[in-house]
């Protein structure tokens, strides 16, 4: 199982993303937390996830990954 956490600025479009992802086969919400001051601290991620993410914003990624067998996988991510 893989998991997706988004972090949504206009909360106006967050029921239609939800309808969306609702809609693909095998996608489960989760979870559905409102930032406030009480669980503001548990929705901070940890530092796997913060270096993840910034992995993603910046030009430094895996690039693409072969994921058909085991073999092609180290390749892939080695190179």
């Amino acid at each position: 199982m893989t998991t997706l956490t988004l972090q949504v600025e206009n909360s106006s479009i967050l029921n239609q993303i939800k309808t969306l992802l609702k809609s693909f086969e095998g996608v489960k919400i989760l979870g559905d937390s409102k930032t406030s001051e009480n669980n503001s601290v548990a929705e901070v991620p940890n530092m796997t996830t913060r270096m993840a993410m910034n992995e993603a914003v910046g030009k430094h990624d895996a690039g693409i990954v072969c994921m058909s067998d085991i073999n092609s996988f180290v390749d892939s991510i080695g190179q």
